[in-house]
């Protein structure tokens, strides 16, 4: 019994294997059978000789009636349905709806071009999409390609325009505006344009900087080979880049991104570099053009200011060799008549005379200790001169006070009797009765 169950396990799974092999080959056979339906559909609703027929006698028609309008208008294609473009509006309606058209595209020989605008935008159904990605454009010597889309569901596509070079470079796929720095005025886009390729083989990379977002015409004349461009405070700048190939034709217009100046506003003041003397502060702007204004002088008062000064009595002190006596200059003349007067200077006489105001006189005998009236003679006999008393030797002690003086610890001044200290207590160097840092 157990045997049994093990082989219906064994023929379960064993079937399950082979279902699974056999549903892998009906996925892939389908899958084959639908790629090879739409080649087939394909085939069949794509370029078939009655859509082409049709396509050649309006094309037969524009070349005569004109296509340079046309081409002005191109960007990535146009569609030219309803005859705005040609110069007989009416007779070109009629081979349009004759033609059984739904709607008519003119583009470049160059899919590429019509593939990345319906891509980005695509305004027809899904089927003229898949039809442009089949478009033939290695016809030489052929500047468009006529792209037609009828009523019954057909599509079919001419070359057009024979010798006619219209189709524009690739645009740049590279390049930056960058950011801006400096006082400069005048900007410059940082990286140049690259990448840009055209059948010619030579491109030339032309610049616009604006001051809005909105990407500007590929024919805009403001585009130039110059990348310099006029900076102002409080801008914000887009810059856009095109390749023109040597017959004008233009690519796309390539973003090159933006950058901007900061609006004109100050900040405030920074510190003074120095407490007095004169010192300097400085201060930004947000916009890197303003270059004036950002340093200003400040504490431009003197560091200097006036020492303070304490007092105190000077010592006193007599000079030219006087003597210091209870407060008093005085000096003693021995022998100088000229410089002792008559009331305080005395007289050497005999000691049995007496001195009276400098004149010799009689001594009294009683030895009271008093001077008699003079006595020429006496004084004639003694140490006078025989011609007057006055003349002989005299001696005497003298007040002078005019050698008086005072004086001061060291580094101080002295004002008559009175000294004066004087200090910086706020630091810096003693001048006079100034202080200076």
């Amino acid at each position: 019994m157990k045997k049994c169950l093990d082989n219906k396990g064994y023929i379960m799974t064993e079937a399950l294997i082979i279902s699974g092999i056999v549903l892998a080959a009906l996925i892939l056979i389908y899958a084959n059978f639908a790629r090879i339906n739409k080649n087939s559909n394909e085939n069949y609703y794509f370029n078939n000789v009655n859509g082409i027929y049709a396509l050649n006698q309006v094309a037969t028609f524009l070349e005569e009636d004109g296509i340079d309008s046309m081409v002005e208008a191109i960007n990535g294609y146009v569609d030219i349905t309803n005859c705005t473009y040609a110069t007989d509006t009416k007779y070109c309606k009629l081979l349009v709806d004759g033609a059984n058209i739904k709607h008519l595209i003119f583009t470049y020989n160059d899919k590429y071009f019509i593939n990345n605008s319906l891509a980005k935008n695509n305004p027809y159904n899904l089927r003229m999409y898949d039809f442009v990605k089949t478009l033939d454009d290695s016809t030489p010597n052929y500047g468009a390609l006529l792209v037609a889309e009828f009523n019954d569901g057909y599509y079919a596509a001419i070359p057009y325009g024979y010798g006619l070079d219209i189709i524009p470079p690739k645009p740049p796929t590279s390049g930056a505006i960058g950011n801006v720095s400096g006082s400069d005025p005048t900007g410059t886009i940082q990286t140049e344009a690259s990448g840009a390729t055209d059948d010619s083989g030579v491109v030339v990379y032309k610049y616009l900087v604006t001051n809005i977002s909105t990407m500007p015409d590929k024919k805009d004349e403001r585009f130039t080979t110059s990348r310099n461009f006029t900076r102002s405070c409080g801008t914000i700048y887009y810059g856009w880049a095109i390749a023109e190939d040597p017959s004008g034709n233009r690519s796309e217009v390539y973003n090159m991104g933006s950058t901007s100046d900061g609006v004109n506003q100050y900040s405030a003041w920074g510190a003074c570099n120095k407490s007095c003397g004169g010192g300097t502060q400085t201060r930004t702007n947000t916009c890197a053009l303003v270059t004036t204004e950002l340093s200003q002088s400040c504490n431009t008062q003197s560091c200097s200011y006036h020492a303070t000064v304490t007092t105190y009595a000077g010592t006193l002190a007599c000079s030219g060799g006087r003597t210091l006596s209870n407060g008093e200059c005085t000096y003693y003349y021995s022998g100088n008549a000229s410089q002792c007067g008559t009331e305080d200077c005395n007289c050497t006489c005999s000691s049995w005379h007496c001195i009276d105001k400098g004149k010799c006189h009689a001594y009294n005998p009683n030895g009271n200790g008093q001077c008699i009236d003079w006595d020429a003679e006496w004084c004639n006999i003694n140490a006078c001169s025989s011609s007057s008393c006055d003349t002989c030797p005299k001696s005497c002690t003298k007040t002078e006070n005019d050698y008086r003086y005072y004086t001061c610890n060291a580094g101080d001044t002295v004002s008559g009797s009175t000294c004066y200290h004087y200090t910086c207590p706020q630091g810096g160097t003693l001048q006079g009765t100034t202080c200076y840092p």
